[in-house]
């Protein structure tokens, strides 16, 4: 599984929120619109989630989150839905 973390943070939301931040997930099981629906319904409604697109032809998951946001509850979310998110192990947020 690969992961990146975007540029530096934005700063701060106009509402005086937390810094967003971005995460991009592997997801090599996406391949259909229904795969996109569930992954963006299961995760779009995290607490901390400002944005979710998955790309279907890359077979990729990118969040802009808060920092709170854990990149461990962007994977439970997933895999809940019945996505593997291989070598979740390795993950450090």
């Amino acid at each position: 599984m690969r992961w990146t973390r975007g540029a530096p943070p934005a700063p701060p939301r106009r509402n005086g929120g937390p810094p967003m931040t971005s995460t991009t997930l592997s997801v090599p099981e996406i391949h259909c619109g229904h795969c996109k629906q569930a992954i963006e319904g299961a995760v779009g409604p995290l607490e901390g989630v400002q944005a979710v697109e998955v790309d279907v032809d890359a077979r990729s998951v990118r969040v802009d989150h808060d920092e709170a946001v854990t990149v461990r509850a962007l994977v439970d979310a997933i895999e809940d839905q019945g996505y593997d998110v291989p070598d979740q192990d390795a993950l450090t947020n």
